[in-house]
């Protein structure tokens, strides 16, 4: 098991301290200290979460107006620079992490073969 701690915390410690991270981290900040962006970032959560349970149980009509509304809100977040960088910055990091896991199960897949 000590074999996999090692380089478990070596990526963990890669990955925090990619400069992109550690600006992600520090809007983090930023925005649990203020209540009107966090709100904001909160709010889109919430349509979002909204939004694919209305997909997932064919509610159209709901889909349609979360749809409107996750608009609505990303439009007013794109007027706040730092609400925007923040989520692209969380894109950054999603794609990140998505193809880290791509090759780690690659890799993976490979030694079982």
């Amino acid at each position: 098991m000590n074999n996999i701690c090692k380089p478990k915390e070596e990526l963990i410690n890669a990955i925090s301290n990619l400069p992109f991270v550690k600006r992600l981290h520090e809007l983090e900040k930023i925005i649990d200290n203020n209540p009107e962006l966090k709100n904001k970032i909160l709010e889109m959560k919430s349509i979002q979460k909204n939004l694919i349970n209305a997909k997932h149980y064919d509610l159209v009509n709901q889909a349609a107006l979360d749809e409107k509304r996750l608009k609505a809100i990303k439009e007013d977040i794109m007027n706040t620079p730092l609400l925007e960088e923040y989520l692209d910055l969380l894109d950054e990091a999603y794609e990140m992490l998505q193809n880290i896991s791509r090759i780690i199960e690659g890799e993976l897949n490979n030694g079982i073969k």
